[in-house]
């Protein structure tokens, strides 16, 4: 089945979490999961994204609001799960856009 660009297929809400806390994002609960990004330093930013306690998967809709929440594009978001972004790329980019 192909997927065209504007219909990605959903992402595992666990997979997102997982590769948040693997590129240098923390996590506070509360009404939702807040995930804060801290950098390499150990400074913490203003880069933040939430997740609803309930969902299982993330639909492209939910996807590119995320992406905007973390600064970045949607398709940067996808190689920020998958792995091919690692988190000195991340903070490269937000460095880029003058986000730290």
């Amino acid at each position: 089945m192909l997927i065209g660009k504007n219909n990605l297929m959903p992402k595992k809400v666990k997979n997102i979490k997982a590769s948040l806390l693997r590129k240098g994002f923390v996590v506070r609960e509360g009404d939702h999961t807040y995930f804060y990004y801290k950098t390499i330093e150990g400074k913490e930013t203003t880069i933040r994204t939430k997740f609803s306690h309930g969902k299982r998967e993330y639909d492209d809709h939910l996807l590119s609001l995320v992406s905007k929440q973390l600064e970045i594009s949607r398709s940067e978001l996808l190689e920020l799960i998958e792995c091919p972004l690692d988190r000195k790329g991340y903070e490269e980019k937000l460095r880029t856009i003058e986000e730290l």
